[in-house]
């Protein structure tokens, strides 16, 4: 596969920073607050990013990464990942989660494994890198 095409880093609001690679048809999402305001941005995001996909006919690659900073789940980030997950569950693709090694991301790993999947797999990844070529790997499949 070709270098990536990247985008910019765009700060959406502190604690909520959007990234695209390959001409945007991967969205990497860091993560390091979980305000109801980052929560809400960042759902409204993958929404769009869902909209974006589903007009190219493009799978939805994304990564969430979390790994800058340990964050825990609230109440309320858990609803909206369950309500992210269930959204356009015919929209094929691959969803990674990055973690820190640390003991309070073992219990996001557990959310993560958890929450059933719909048409998109997702998995946990301790290493961005790793994250990345797996999302990769899946736009490499997606392409004809």
């Amino acid at each position: 596969m070709s270098q990536p095409e990247w985008g910019p880093v765009v700060a959406v609001l502190p604690g909520l920073e959007l990234e695209e690679w390959h001409h945007g048809r991967i969205l990497i999402m860091k993560i390091s607050s979980v305000s109801r305001a980052v929560v809400d941005a960042g759902s409204a995001a993958v929404l769009d990013f869902h909209a974006r996909c589903q007009a190219a006919g493009q799978p939805v690659l994304l990564a969430y990464d979390v790994s800058p900073r340990d964050i825990a789940v609230t109440p309320y980030a858990r609803q909206a990942v369950l309500r992210l997950t269930r959204a356009n569950p015919h929209l094929s693709g691959r969803v990674a989660v990055i973690l820190p090694r640390s003991a309070l991301a073992t219990s996001i790993a557990a959310f993560v494994v958890m929450v059933r999947s719909t048409g998109r797999p997702k998995r946990v990844f301790y290493s961005a890198e790793e994250a990345r070529h797996w999302l990769e790997e899946g736009l490499e499949a997606a392409t004809p």
